[in-house]
Protein backbone atom coordinates (compact mmCIF):
# COMPACT_ATOMS: atom_id res chain seq x y z
CA UNK A 1 0.00 0.00 0.00
CA UNK A 2 2.89 2.63 0.81
CA UNK A 3 4.52 1.61 -1.98
CA UNK A 4 1.46 1.82 -4.37
CA UNK A 5 1.33 5.56 -2.82
CA UNK A 6 4.56 6.29 -2.74
CA UNK A 7 4.67 5.76 -6.87
CA UNK A 8 0.89 7.47 -7.12
CA UNK A 9 2.63 10.76 -5.68
CA UNK A 10 5.76 10.54 -7.71
CA UNK A 11 3.72 10.24 -11.30
CA UNK A 12 1.78 13.49 -9.52
CA UNK A 13 4.85 15.67 -9.13
CA UNK A 14 5.64 14.51 -12.86
CA UNK A 15 2.62 15.27 -13.97
CA UNK A 16 2.46 18.53 -12.23
CA UNK A 17 5.60 19.20 -14.05
CA UNK A 18 3.61 18.29 -17.74
CA UNK A 19 0.80 21.04 -16.38
CA UNK A 20 3.47 24.21 -15.92
CA UNK A 21 3.59 25.98 -18.83
CA UNK A 22 6.76 27.83 -17.85
CA UNK A 23 8.57 24.02 -17.98
CA UNK A 24 10.83 23.67 -21.20
CA UNK A 25 10.06 21.17 -23.84
CA UNK A 26 13.10 19.09 -22.62
CA UNK A 27 12.00 19.09 -19.05
CA UNK A 28 8.20 17.95 -20.03
CA UNK A 29 9.98 15.46 -22.20
CA UNK A 30 12.29 14.53 -19.17
CA UNK A 31 8.89 14.40 -16.83
CA UNK A 32 7.28 12.06 -19.85
CA UNK A 33 9.80 9.62 -19.91
CA UNK A 34 9.80 9.27 -15.64
CA UNK A 35 6.47 8.56 -16.35
CA UNK A 36 6.53 6.35 -18.62
CA UNK A 37 9.54 4.36 -16.32
CA UNK A 38 7.79 4.51 -13.06
CA UNK A 39 4.52 3.16 -14.53
CA UNK A 40 6.33 0.20 -16.45
CA UNK A 41 8.40 -0.85 -12.66
CA UNK A 42 5.30 -0.73 -11.15
CA UNK A 43 3.55 -3.26 -14.16
CA UNK A 44 6.77 -5.61 -13.55
CA UNK A 45 6.68 -5.65 -9.94
CA UNK A 46 2.74 -6.31 -9.84
CA UNK A 47 3.43 -9.10 -12.20
CA UNK A 48 6.84 -10.58 -11.08
CA UNK A 49 4.48 -10.62 -7.59
CA UNK A 50 1.59 -12.45 -9.00
CA UNK A 51 3.81 -14.83 -10.38
CA UNK A 52 5.65 -15.42 -7.38
CA UNK A 53 2.24 -16.19 -5.44
CA UNK A 54 1.34 -18.63 -8.21
CA UNK A 55 4.69 -20.60 -7.69
CA UNK A 56 3.02 -21.40 -4.26
CA UNK A 57 4.20 -18.61 -1.57
CA UNK A 58 1.62 -17.35 0.38
CA UNK A 59 3.34 -13.64 0.33
CA UNK A 60 6.16 -11.55 -1.51
CA UNK A 61 7.50 -8.41 -1.55
CA UNK A 62 9.32 -6.94 -4.35
CA UNK A 63 11.88 -3.32 -4.02
CA UNK A 64 13.63 -2.03 -6.68
CA UNK A 65 16.47 1.04 -6.74
CA UNK A 66 19.54 1.69 -8.13
CA UNK A 67 21.24 -1.01 -6.78
CA UNK A 68 19.36 -4.01 -7.80
CA UNK A 69 16.29 -6.02 -7.17
CA UNK A 70 15.17 -7.52 -3.43
CA UNK A 71 12.77 -10.14 -3.37
CA UNK A 72 11.34 -11.24 0.12
CA UNK A 73 9.25 -14.18 0.20
CA UNK A 74 7.27 -16.16 3.34
CA UNK A 75 8.71 -19.12 3.59
CA UNK A 76 10.34 -21.08 5.96
CA UNK A 77 12.90 -22.14 3.41
CA UNK A 78 13.86 -21.58 0.31
CA UNK A 79 14.92 -24.45 -1.68
CA UNK A 80 17.65 -24.20 -4.90
CA UNK A 81 14.81 -24.88 -7.35
CA UNK A 82 12.71 -21.93 -5.63
CA UNK A 83 15.31 -19.71 -5.74
CA UNK A 84 16.04 -20.31 -9.62
CA UNK A 85 12.05 -20.02 -10.10
CA UNK A 86 11.86 -16.61 -8.55
CA UNK A 87 15.42 -15.62 -9.65
CA UNK A 88 14.04 -16.86 -13.71
CA UNK A 89 10.63 -14.59 -13.06
CA UNK A 90 12.53 -11.64 -11.77
CA UNK A 91 15.13 -11.56 -15.12
CA UNK A 92 12.09 -11.55 -17.07
CA UNK A 93 9.96 -8.97 -15.53
CA UNK A 94 12.64 -6.39 -15.27
CA UNK A 95 15.01 -7.39 -18.23
CA UNK A 96 17.92 -7.81 -15.85
CA UNK A 97 21.06 -9.97 -14.67
CA UNK A 98 21.07 -12.37 -11.83
CA UNK A 99 23.77 -10.29 -10.46
CA UNK A 100 21.17 -7.98 -9.42
CA UNK A 101 18.75 -9.99 -7.50
CA UNK A 102 18.51 -10.81 -4.19
CA UNK A 103 16.38 -13.41 -2.78
CA UNK A 104 15.72 -14.01 0.90
CA UNK A 105 12.98 -15.88 3.08
CA UNK A 106 11.35 -14.51 6.18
Amino acid sequence: MKRNNTYSENIETYEKILANSNISSDQKTIAQNEIAELINEKKSIDSAESLIKIKGFEDVVIFKNNNGISVIVKSDVLKPEQVAQIQNIIEKEFNTESKNITITNK
